[in-house]
């Protein structure tokens, strides 16, 4: 929450404009050139040039640590409410669960949209006249993470009660997908942002809200059934044959032994 007011994640990452390091702040990127192509491998670092806090690396990716954390620790709770909106055996009722929930989504997203607007993870944004630090950016940024992590929940009981598949299933995939997700030209195919406007460019303003909402949603659990099954189908088959053979050549290298001796 505080880092961002003193490290600037965006000033000299390339392709980007060249600008100068704010004097409150330090801007690794600038300072160690090597240290781009270091987190970029590491851990999939990005710095969107087109739109930077938009699509801000803390903002979309490492905020949901905490999501992680919570998991681990205090989500017994929460699985118990997701599983018991899995299993109603009741279509009715898990309809209505997935359209109120989806009602519930789409009300965040549009009164989000200023909060959304006033998140500025840039360390100059932090930093007012006679270098006093800026809390109400902090408390804005707050607000934008809350909101964030909330409209991911939501998503998450969304999945759970209108998808027929069981979250079991899904639970095993996931990582699978996860894994699959910034290979070859798949990033390409996750792009929901040009895809939605691409949308929006050729159907009617009356139509195009919804269907943009269906392709944003659908698209990700499709990628995620069938990239997490074929990963999921594929490995247990490798791993099995590198036993199998590493058992081989084991037993080769025991037998070249006894003979030599």
């Amino acid at each position: 929450i505080l880092l961002p007011a003193f490290v600037d994640l965006y000033i000299g990452w390339q392709p980007g404009p060249e600008e100068p390091c704010p004097e409150q702040c330090f801007c690794p990127w600038q300072a160690w050139p090597w240290a781009q192509t270091f987190a970029h491998y590491t851990s999939g670092w990005w710095v969107d040039s087109g739109d930077p806090t938009g699509n801000s690396m803390v903002g979309h990716a490492l905020i949901f640590i905490p999501c992680y954390w919570i998991g681990f620790y205090t989500g017994g709770g929460i699985f118990k409410v997701l599983t018991k909106v899995a299993d109603e055996p009741s279509k009715v009722r898990r309809a209505l669960i997935a359209g109120s929930v989806l009602a519930l989504y789409c009300a965040m997203y549009s009164v989000g949209q200023p909060v959304k607007q006033a998140f500025n993870d840039r360390c100059s944004s932090f930093w007012g006249p006679g270098d006093s630090l800026v809390w109400v950016q902090i408390m804005k940024n707050v607000g934008y993470y809350i909101m964030n992590l909330s409209m991911s929940l939501t998503y998450v009981v969304f999945i759970a009660a209108a998808v027929p598949v069981h979250l079991k299933y899904l639970a095993k995939i996931c990582f699978s997908s996860l894994i699959m997700s910034p290979l070859g030209g798949i990033p390409c195919l996750l792009d929901f942002s040009s895809q939605a406007l691409a949308i929006r460019a050729v159907l009617s303003p009356a139509i195009s809200p919804a269907v943009e909402m269906l392709w944003v949603f659908t698209v990700p659990f499709l990628f995620e059934l069938v990239s997490g099954a074929i990963v999921t189908a594929i490995l247990p088959v490798v791993i099995k044959g590198c036993i199998s053979l590493v058992g081989s050549i084991k037993a080769r290298v025991r037998s070249a032994r006894k003979q030599l001796a």
